[in-house]
């Protein structure tokens, strides 16, 4: 009868234990030639076949383009969308371009211009330029799209409706696309300093100019507001920047009373002494807004958030939106104060289409012993749409005034 072997006998412990060396041995010894092996196969391809190149995109593929009116664009071309494409007179005008279907050549290079002209209403030109933004780089992955990134002050343009004509020219590929979008520009109280400088002639030499910025923020009553005041030294390296294109912006905190703020930026080479100022004043009012809108990983119950990094969820990843709502009619009802908010929301793809909505998603009813300075929402849903860019527009309602405010901003599925 065969005997089941007994792990406590000391006989059958030792047989085991040389059992698991001869194992281990004949492991290492495989592991060992797989990675020779591995070595040999890896050393043929590379003789027979050469280093891998990038494979040269169709000539026959479509060009097309993403066109979006922006309140701003980041240097990684994160965007916020521009609310109904309306621009306050004086204000800078973003335009961020996203192209698909370039020609890529094998060696990874790529050679695309972009014209834009923009018109008014009555049709004149108001701005123009060919090979505005241009790519001619080689890059060593193949490249699905592009994206350009379009910043034109408004300086001087009248109020009313205007058309620009965005002209994408992909050389590679003898080919050309034409999109158009139209925004207007109205009369309204600037809140913030947004706009370019040319610091070209005050920097004849980038490589040995030191650029200190320096700020000054006076109250309404002549006042220099000490905690927004101060001198910033530049550390970027001036000779990668284009030096007739320095954006300039400030926007005053909304902790500060209504009334005109006067805004001087100076940018001082302290190498030759020279400078260059922007000066503008600022008027801060009070409207009802969604002052904050943050992309968050998560939201917890007393509205602290975790704030997701590029706005960037894979699919199926739940998608928590943070807002914040102020300056909204709080009317006093027997001794009370009535907020009476509705949000609406929707979720609009890269081409502006609304994929989903919900109507009254939020309703706030309430009244309080005392006003609300203001009023903090989360939305959440999951990101069970395609891979891509997508953006979130709230727009609130305040049922005590009858004004709305609306929000947009970008978010992408990966």
């Amino acid at each position: 009868m065969n005997e089941r072997p007994n792990p406590e006998n000391p006989v059958y412990s030792v047989h085991s234990e040389m059992e698991k060396e001869k194992k281990k041995l004949s492991f290492k010894y495989f592991f060992i030639f797989l990675i020779i092996g591995l070595f040999i196969t890896a050393g043929i391809l590379y003789f027979v076949n050469g280093p891998q190149e990038i494979t040269a995109s169709p000539s026959d593929s479509k060009l097309t383009a993403l066109v979006v009116m922006a309140s701003a664009i980041e240097d990684n071309f994160m965007y916020s969308a521009q609310p109904n494409n309306a621009y306050i007179e004086e204000s800078t005008i973003y335009i961020y371009v996203e192209v698909k279907g370039v020609q890529q050549n094998k060696d990874g290079s790529v050679d695309v211009g972009e014209d834009i002209e923009i018109t008014d209403s009555s049709g004149n030109e108001v701005f123009s330029r060919n090979d505005f933004v241009e790519d001619k780089n080689t890059y060593q992955v193949e490249r699905t799209s592009m994206r350009f990134s379009n910043i034109i002050p408004s300086t001087g343009w009248n109020n009313g409706k205007y058309y620009a004509k965005i002209v994408i020219n992909d050389r590679k590929a003898g080919k050309s696309l034409t999109k158009s979008i139209s925004f207007t520009i109205t009369e309204g109280s600037a809140e913030a300093i947004n706009t370019l400088a040319d610091l070209s002639s005050i920097i004849p030499d980038a490589k040995t100019a030191r650029l200190v910025r320096q700020q000054t923020v006076w109250d309404p009553e002549g006042r220099i507001i000490d905690v927004l005041t101060f001198n910033q030294t530049i550390e970027t390296d001036l000779s990668t920047l284009d030096l007739s294109r320095i954006i300039v912006d400030f926007k005053m905190p909304g902790r500060f009373a209504p009334g005109i703020y006067a805004v001087e930026i100076k940018y001082i080479n302290l190498e030759n002494g020279q400078s260059k100022s922007i000066k503008q004043n600022i008027e801060v009012t009070k409207g009802f807004e969604v002052s904050e809108m943050i992309f968050a990983n998560s939201i917890d119950e007393s509205y602290n958030f975790d704030v997701k990094p590029n706005s960037n969820y894979f699919q199926g990843e739940v998608v928590y939106v943070y807002m914040r709502i102020v300056d909204f009619e709080q009317p006093e009802i027997n001794g009370q104060f009535s907020s009476k908010l509705v949000e609406d929301l929707y979720i609009l793809n890269e081409a502006g289409d609304i994929v989903a909505s919900q109507k009254r998603y939020l309703v706030v009813n309430e009244l309080n012993a005392v006003k609300q300075d203001y009023y903090r929402t989360k939305s959440v849903f999951k990101a069970d749409l395609l891979p891509g860019k997508y953006s979130v527009r709230a727009v609130f309602k305040d049922e005590n005034s009858g004004k709305e405010a609306v929000r947009e901003e970008s978010f992408i599925i990966g």
